[in-house]
């Protein structure tokens, strides 16, 4: 588990939030 994992898990949960928010969800953070 480098930098590489964490840097990855966090693109994940920006298009995880992206999509949330596209959604009308974006209130959960």
């Amino acid at each position: 588990m480098g930098p590489k994992t964490k840097e990855i898990i966090r693109i994940i949960v920006t298009i995880i939030t992206s999509i949330a928010t596209a959604l009308g969800v974006g209130t959960v953070v």
